[in-house]
């Protein structure tokens, strides 16, 4: 679809590019939107500066469901979406177990928020304080050495990184070559989302912008990474898309339902028929080249109206819920 289709009342085809970044603003709601932690809890909520009643953020909602509590067959469990996605996808991990499994989700972690603040920033590495603070997670991480053992032996990691026993002859210390790994693999996922940004041609309209929205009775606040417009893909037809930049080895459920509310929220806010789509873009920290684009045009896999089922049902239990509701309240009380 043309970008002139989206935004009839704003754009016209001369200039349409330059017209659509002004229309892009129109839609989404930074000015006066506040993230917050919502006491006693794992969740972000978000504020307003009208008064409105603090809104659950849609990464929240889809990351607080239990996939693997979830029947076998289920077509979101964990497994089963595995077997669907492409085969690189299905191989497991040795260590994601146990310990190990929660030094190398705090290292990934770590690693994809730096990727996201290095990308998405539009000034030079060391005036970019996002990045660096999100680097300087590492100092924080309790147990260095066990980090970096399991770090190395995981196949997410950067194959460069030294071997754990040769650290001391080197005279390196464990917190600085998780620093250093971490930092190369932001600038490695960087230049991969560059790459798929240049291969399928899009025009990025917006960066981490806040949607807040009432759909089907629920509020929630999207934040896709980018609003883009892409026309001249070799895969992808002409249109409007939410990008979500993960920096995984393999796509987890959560990341399917948060994209699609992020899809309906950019929907609900343009011209009626004109399809909205998502993109979740897979982005590897341990290889140049080496990044994959998952689709919501591909309905066999996403299963859009099915993922937003799932997020919709688990959106009313949370607001429904005693000890949610009185955390909202508390949220709402203390930012008077």
């Amino acid at each position: 679809m043309d970008l002139v289709d989206y935004f009839p009342d704003y754009i016209s085809q001369p200039c349409k590019y330059v017209r659509a970044s002004v229309a892009i603003q129109g839609i989404i709601d930074d000015e006066g939107v506040f993230p917050r932690d919502l006491p006693g809890t794992e969740y972000t909520a978000y504020l307003t500066d009208e008064d409105d009643p603090p809104t659950l953020g849609a990464r929240s909602i889809a990351n607080s469901i239990k996939f693997y509590d979830l029947p076998s067959d289920h077509s979101f469990h964990p497994n089963n979406l595995h077997r669907r996605l492409a085969n690189d996808e299905l191989k497991e991990d040795d260590k994601l177990n146990g310990r190990d499994s929660n030094l190398i989700k705090e290292y990934s972690r770590i690693r994809g928020a730096a990727a996201h603040s290095l990308y998405t920033a539009s000034v030079p590495e060391s005036d970019n304080e996002d990045f660096l603070n999100d680097l300087n997670d590492i100092y924080d991480v309790n147990n260095p050495l066990e980090m970096y053992e399991s770090v190395y032996e995981w196949p997410g990691s950067n194959p460069l990184m030294t071997r754990p026993d040769l650290l001391q002859v080197i005279d390196d210390s464990p917190t600085e070559a998780l620093y250093q790994s971490c930092k190369d693999g932001a600038w490695m996922a960087s230049d991969n989302w560059d790459a798929a940004r240049r291969e399928h041609k899009w025009r990025v309209l917006v960066t981490e912008g806040h949607i807040i929205v009432e759909i089907d009775g629920i509020r929630y606040c999207a934040r896709p990474d980018q609003i883009v417009y892409i026309d001249g893909s070799p895969t992808l037809p002409p249109g409007l898309y939410t990008i979500d930049a993960k920096a995984v080895t393999r796509l987890k459920p959560d990341h399917i339902l948060q994209a699609e509310a992020q899809r309906r929220a950019i929907s609900s806010r343009v011209a009626d028929n004109a399809d909205v789509h998502a993109i979740i873009l897979k982005l590897s920290g341990a290889e140049r080249g080496e990044w994959k684009i998952f689709s919501s045009l591909n309905d066999d896999d996403w299963l859009p109206d099915q993922a937003w089922d799932m997020f919709y049902r688990r959106a009313k239990t949370m607001y429904e819920d005693a000890y949610i509701r009185t955390k909202l309240r508390q949220l709402a009380h203390d930012a008077r």
